[in-house]
């Protein structure tokens, strides 16, 4: 989630994406992308299962959702358990047994809640049920406040706090330091980042070139045990106005992410018409798109 990037007046200067011209799009219209603000895409090992964030426009009401795919198509979601009462978000399926979380709620009994003081809690689930969320330890939390948990197959944990990427491994049962990732300066703004199961590539979005308010898809591929440097993924996924909270399929072959364009300007003949409009998808407020990652990102030039 990345509702305060727009502060940072950063630009960044990755190399530009030459790739092929792609076409995302919307997923799941009037169940999932409703007209809300819906962003993140994190999804079960067969696919069947989408976790979801559904938001209000000033944020003040974030909570998590899922939605089963049965008969050919997403059915109605739900509102997990667990959430609802404080600001959660940016959910991340781990190995179909835990669900990654950031959250504001208090660490414990003792400690006052403050809003949006983020951390990363997981809830198991166990026979069809829902565990309480537990707080993540880790020497991440020294931080400050952490966004958008994702985790490879061997539980490396990739996160962002304050405006940068970051990695803490998993060694001897223990998250270690958490290291920026290679590519990162500390004067440029990187935000809601998802990494491969493999660790082969990581998506996250940041400035466009040029337009430090506006935001983009980003790529970065790990060779030789070095994140290379980011490539914009280009026309298609990429527009004039921002992109973000980028998400994974099962098979990690499709890109889900959140943009907020809106309709085609038109002539409106129905009160009905308008509400439609105005609360419906392409509102201009955040819907999740999809779009097959084209090989090309994968092969050298």
């Amino acid at each position: 989630m990345n509702f305060k990037y727009y502060i940072l007046p950063i630009i960044l200067s990755f190399g530009q994406s030459t790739k092929a011209q792609i076409e995302p799009t919307l997923f799941a219209e009037n169940v999932i992308s409703t007209g809300a603000m819906d962003f993140n895409a994190s999804f079960s090992e067969d696919g069947q299962q989408v976790y979801f964030s559904v938001a209000n426009i000033s944020w003040s009401t974030i909570a998590i959702c899922t939605s089963n795919f049965k008969d050919g198509t997403w059915q109605k979601p739900t509102l997990l358990p667990f959430s609802g009462a404080y600001l959660d978000a940016d959910p991340f399926m781990f190995n179909n047994e835990r669900l990654y979380f950031i959250s504001d709620r208090p660490i414990n009994g003792t400690t006052p809640y403050t809003k949006w003081d983020y951390n990363i809690w997981y809830s198991e689930k166990k026979e069809g049920n829902w565990s309480p969320p537990v707080y993540l330890e880790g020497p991440f939390n020294k931080l400050g406040p952490i966004l958008y948990p994702s985790l490879s197959d061997n539980k490396n944990l990739y996160f962002t706090s304050n405006n940068q990427l970051y990695r803490s491994t998993w060694e001897n049962g223990a998250y270690q330091e958490p290291q920026k990732l290679d590519f990162v300066k500390e004067d440029q703004v990187y935000v809601d980042s998802v990494v491969s199961k493999n660790e082969d590539f990581i998506i996250f979005s940041a400035p466009k070139e040029g337009s430090p308010r506006d935001m983009d898809i980003w790529i970065s591929l790990h060779k030789n045990g070095i994140w290379q440097e980011p490539v914009n993924m280009g026309k298609g996924i990429n527009s004039l106005r921002n992109e973000g909270q980028p998400g994974l399929s099962a098979d990690q072959k499709t890109l889900f992410y959140s943009y907020g364009g809106a309709q085609q300007q038109e002539k409106l003949t129905s009160y009905d018409q308008l509400l439609f409009k105005l609360l419906g998808p392409k509102n201009g407020l955040l819907d999740i798109y999809q779009v097959s990652i084209p090989k090309e990102f994968f092969t050298e030039d």
